[in-house]
C-alpha cells in the first residue's frame, strides 16, 4: 500500500467514509477498495461520492503542495528527523523517568543520543 493509499484510508476512517466489513468475504468482495455500504442505501451512495471526492482532494492537494513550494522536500525531512527522534524515542524515555521519578544511566543514555540523533538529523535536513 503506497503512502498514498495510506494517507487516503486514514482521512476515510476519521471522516467517517468507510463502512465496517461485516465478514472476511465482505473484505474479498471489495474490488475498488472504496466504502462497502448496503444495497439499497440512500446514504450508501453519498458516502461512496464521498470518498471519491476524499481521494481526489487528497491527490489534487498533494501534487499542488509539491509544486508550489520547491523544498518541501527539505521541510518535510527536518520535520521527519526532528519529530521522529523526539516522539519515538526521547518522548517515552523522557515519560518513563517522569513517572518513576529518577533517572537510571540507560534513560540519561537514551536521551542524550536521542536528542543528539534529533539535531544532526535536522542539520542534515537545511544542509
Amino acid at each position: 500500500m503506497t503512502s498514498l493509499q495510506q494517507l487516503n484510508s486514514t482521512i476515510e476512517i476519521l471522516l467517517g467514509l468507510d463502512a465496517p466489513l461485516a465478514s472476511p468475504e465482505d473484505l474479498a468482495a471489495k474490488p475498488d477498495g472504496l466504502s462497502v455500504t448496503p444495497k439499497r442505501s440512500h446514504f450508501g451512495r453519498w458516502r461512496r461520492f464521498l470518498a471519491v471526492i476524499q481521494r481526489v482532494l487528497v491527490t489534487t492537494l498533494s501534487i499542488t503542495v509539491s509544486i508550489m513550494i520547491p523544498e518541501f522536500s527539505s521541510m518535510m525531512a527536518f520535520v521527519g528527523s526532528f519529530s521522529a527522534f523526539m516522539i519515538s524515542i526521547v518522548g517515552p524515555v523522557i515519560a518513563k523517568v517522569m513517572i518513576d521519578r529518577r533517572c537510571g544511566f540507560f534513560d540519561a543514555f537514551i536521551i542524550i543520543v536521542g536528542t543528539i540523533m534529533a539535531v544532526w538529523g535536522t542539520i542534515a535536513a537545511f544542509s
